[in-house]
């Protein structure tokens, strides 16, 4: 194979749908880089004695949970969500059943 015959074969990869495929891939991330990076980092040092501050992921008993993960995430919507994944769990147990029953006929 000549350097011509590769030369071209390297453009019809570049232009075809895994060159198209690769370079979106690559701009994605370097988006997602760049936007990592320009995020200020800044830690309040100052409040936790010069080393990072631990957040608690729930809460102690008798505390509020706002400064948790948890309280962060959910807040007063700790039923719903729980209600939520209950409903999901439903569904998916009769989705299953009906694949189940048209496996049969």
């Amino acid at each position: 194979m000549s350097l011509r015959d590769r030369v071209r074969a390297a453009g019809a990869w570049i232009v075809g749908p895994r060159g198209v495929m690769a370079l979106g891939v690559s701009l994605l991330f370097f988006l997602m880089a760049v936007s990592f990076l320009n995020i200020p980092w800044n830690l309040p040092a100052a409040e936790c004695g010069g080393e990072p501050c631990e957040i608690p992921v729930y809460p102690d008993p008798g505390t509020p949970p706002e400064g948790t993960i948890g309280g962060s995430l959910f807040g007063p919507y700790a039923t719903l969500v729980f209600l939520s994944a209950l409903v999901l769990a439903a569904c998916m147990i009769g989705g299953v059943y009906l694949a189940k029953t048209e496996e049969g006929e």
